[in-house]
């Protein structure tokens, strides 16, 4: 199985409670094409960089699922008929190794430091 990451943007003016149903109906699609939702997120109310289907602001979500990947294109097919979904998109999320993500904290690190002795410097 795969870790995939969706984003999906509802309509600003949509009840919770029918984001809700839209939200559990996607649970239970991730459900039976054999996935597994690991993280959900409500990103809130954001605008849109040009106008989707008349609308200039949408409810942002992102999900984290693991699936196999030839369930994919079913699931975005189930998403393309979602009622009261304005856009979505799929990625793949990278599975990084362990070395990956340790070199990953030490850049980090020696940015926040460079960063620390800049405005110490400057002060």
């Amino acid at each position: 199985m795969r870790l995939y990451e969706a984003l999906l943007i509802f309509p600003s003016n949509a009840a919770p409670e029918a984001i809700e149903k839209n939200l559990t109906a996607i649970d239970g699609a991730i459900q039976k094409f054999e996935g597994k939702v690991v993280n959900k997120v409500d990103s809130g109310k954001k605008p849109l960089g040009y106008t989707v289907k008349k609308f200039r602001e949408g409810v942002f979500y992102l999900i984290d699922f693991q699936m196999p990947p030839v369930h994919i294109s079913e699931l975005k097919r189930f998403f393309q008929l979602l009622d009261g979904l304005l856009k979505f998109t799929i990625i793949v999320k990278p599975v990084l190794s362990k070395a990956a993500i340790e070199k990953k904290a030490k850049i980090a690190a020696k940015k926040a430091a460079k960063k620390t002795d800049e405005t110490v410097t400057s002060a």
